[in-house]
């Protein structure tokens, strides 16, 4: 990327503690059998954290992208498990 782009990016998070992800994730498990999801069907959703599905946390995405060359990187939205990120090279 040239010097001066932004680079944005919408990821699925990880949460910092153990006691984090519990918590979302069984939120997550709740809001999908609520909206009509199979409780077996939401479980094997949920089952694929850590097998299939391997989000990282904020700060290792903030690193991740200063390693890339983005000199300054925020935050620019986050909910629960999803976080949108910005990245502008100098």
């Amino acid at each position: 990327m040239k010097k001066g782009g932004i680079f944005f990016s919408f990821e699925n998070i990880a949460p910092n503690s153990e006691k984090g992800k519990q918590i979302v994730l069984q939120r997550w498990q709740n809001y999908q059998i609520a909206n009509g999801k199979d409780p077996a069907e939401a479980d094997a959703h949920i089952r694929r954290y850590g097998t299939e599905y391997f989000p990282i946390t904020v700060n290792a995405h903030f690193e991740t992208m200063q390693k890339g060359g983005f000199q300054n990187v925020e935050l620019i939205w986050m909910s629960y498990m999803q976080a949108g990120f910005m990245g502008i090279k100098e």
